[in-house]
């Protein structure tokens, strides 16, 4: 994508950002509008709404998140996925806020947030199919 997102523009939040007029508002599991919108956009990202039972805990390589991960203390088994900017989103059952920048690197993704997910295409241009990296026990 060479930056550029998929709206055709160089915009503030590329790949990131909806493609609806109130975005995250409008997150839903009818199949049918699900299907409207692919016919609409085709080349859209995927997002997940996080909160109602979901919390991701997103790590982001290039800030330092790896590094900071340890001081969450161990994390219970959980599946871990690879995003396509080279970080990992570490997937909870619970309840949690959304919280950008817990740490050095770490955001949590919990009520009123969300997580780009497979098949998006990072905006540097690498695939963000989610990669499970491991299931942990």
């Amino acid at each position: 994508m060479d930056g550029a997102c998929s709206c055709g523009y160089r915009c503030s939040s590329p790949a990131k950002h909806p493609r609806t007029q109130t975005g995250l508002t409008d997150a839903t599991r009818d199949i049918e509008k699900i299907r409207e919108w692919w016919t609409r956009w085709p080349d859209a990202n995927v997002a997940v709404a996080t909160g109602n039972g979901l919390v991701v805990i997103d790590v982001d390589e290039g800030h330092g998140g790896y590094e900071s991960l340890p001081a969450l203390g161990t994390l219970p088994p959980t599946p871990i996925v690879q995003t396509g900017g080279g970080g990992a989103h570490y997937y909870f059952a619970g309840e949690a806020r959304t919280g950008a920048g817990i740490r050095p690197g770490i955001d949590v993704r919990g009520t009123g947030g969300y997580v780009v997910a497979a098949p998006s295409v990072h905006h540097g241009g690498a695939s963000r199919a989610s990669q499970l990296l491991r299931n942990r026990r």
